[in-house]
């Protein structure tokens, strides 16, 4: 594999470096502190935790612990929760999973990482089909996983953004009669 590969695999990028930035500052504003956590500590984390996170998810989570400041009920201001490594949800799901290149069922690993207004849905991220890497997406509707991006950077800037893509859950496969 090529060198500049493997580095983008395992090393965040400048563009999450600064997108991790203007979180930090966005929460900061709201009086939300995160609290940091060595990267051995977050690796440790989320073994015990049965997730393997990929190495943008170890650089929130160095900086920020999701938002278990805000423990046990807090949301932010547009409800979003993101969770702290030591709640981060895996699990082994039967999903349709449809994005823009189409709809498809599958059996995968997906690990939630956000929750929306008291798990009203969640956010989560499945190995990538094609190719290596995550995508992430919605789960709003039991069994059913909308892909948003897969970038981290991307859908943190889509949440700095408070972008409507963030709510649109709909399966643009199913026609609304």
């Amino acid at each position: 594999m090529p060198l500049l590969y493997l580095l983008h695999c395992f090393m965040p990028n400048a563009i999450l470096l600064a997108t991790l930035d203007q979180l930090m500052q966005h929460w900061q504003s709201r009086s939300l502190l995160p609290t940091t956590r060595p990267v051995n500590d977050v690796e440790v984390m989320a073994r015990q935790q049965g997730v393997t996170l990929p190495a943008d998810f170890l650089a929130l989570y160095q900086r920020s612990n999701g938002m278990a400041f805000t423990y046990p009920n807090g949301v932010e201001s547009e409800e979003f929760y993101f969770l702290p490594v030591e709640d981060l949800r895996s699990k082994q799901e039967d999903l349709l999973v449809y994005s823009g290149r189409g709809a498809k069922q599958i059996t995968t690993t997906v690990t939630v990482f956000v929750d929306y207004m008291h798990r009203s849905w969640e956010y989560g991220f499945i190995t990538a089909e094609s190719g290596p890497g995550y995508e992430i997406g919605i789960m709003a509707i039991g069994g059913e996983f909308k892909v948003i991006t897969n970038s981290l950077a991307t859908f943190l800037s889509l949440y700095l953004e408070d972008a409507m893509v963030l709510y649109d859950y709909r399966n643009p496969y199913i026609s609304d009669l």
